[in-house]
């Protein structure tokens, strides 16, 4: 994640420095089937509050559950 971090640039504000990384759980998790689900992660601009990216820390376990096409 730290390296990430230094490639990061919020697209409202120009901060390159200074985030955070929250996690988003309970009710509000990722779900892809019955049994499979994972948090959801924010990376924030502490700037100006803006959510610069959200992301599943393990997209394999998502990829048997991938659609053959977009909507």
């Amino acid at each position: 994640m730290e390296m990430e971090l230094l490639r990061c640039k919020c697209q409202f504000c120009g901060n390159s420095h200074n985030f955070v990384e929250a996690v988003q759980e309970g009710y509000a998790r990722v779900s892809y089937s019955a049994f499979g689900s994972q948090p959801l992660y924010h990376l924030i601009c502490l700037d100006c509050g803006s959510v610069v990216r959200s992301y599943i820390k393990k997209p394999e376990k998502a990829q048997k559950h991938k659609l053959s096409e977009c909507y």
